[in-house]
């Protein structure tokens, strides 16, 4: 059995190495960039696991918490790649199951002016997407260990409130 630090060859359980590839696609670069419309581009981040080792649905607290570690990881790929303080990284969601994590680039202001060329934009959204894929091992070490953080936290939540129930009806 794994138990999670010294992995069998072709271990599938989802927590520790070998970590697959991660999926990262570009889904919708935005050609105009201006004050009225600051979004760069859509990316969806897929980490792939075993399917006996499906992840539970999250509270909102839960996934707001695993969308910031996840934008606080990808953030410093967006500044070494951009520049800092010129692109953001804003988590859009988070799907139940696997884990599949949406971000939006936003340019900030500095950025309207250092961007002239799009297609030069383009390249380098095409660029970030590959530092992420490329950080996949990392990435994945993150993502994972929070929302394992954030599925205790809900069970020992919901232990304590059947406790709780328990001792009010006593």
């Amino acid at each position: 059995m794994c138990n999670g630090h010294n992995h069998p060859g072709g271990c599938e359980c989802g927590f520790g190495p070998p970590y697959p590839a991660i999926e990262v696609e570009v889904r919708k670069f935005y050609g105009r960039i201006d004050k009225d419309h600051p979004k760069v581009a859509d990316i969806n981040i897929k980490f792939p696991i075993a399917k006996r080792n499906a992840f539970p649905k999250l509270d909102d607290v839960g996934n707001k918490s695993v969308l910031d570690a996840t934008a606080k990881a990808i953030q410093p790929l967006a500044d070494n790649r951009f520049g800092e303080g010129r692109i953001r990284v804003i988590p859009t969601y988070l799907e139940k199951g696997s884990i599949e994590i949406g971000i939006v680039l936003m340019a900030l202001a500095a950025i309207y002016k250092f961007v002239k060329d799009y297609p030069e934009l383009k390249k380098g959204v095409s660029e970030l997407r590959n530092d992420i894929a490329s950080n996949s091992k990392r990435l994945n070490g993150i993502v994972r260990r929070k929302y394992r953080h954030e599925e205790k936290r809900m069970k020992e939540k919901e232990i304590d409130l059947r406790r709780r129930r328990r001792e009010r009806n006593r």
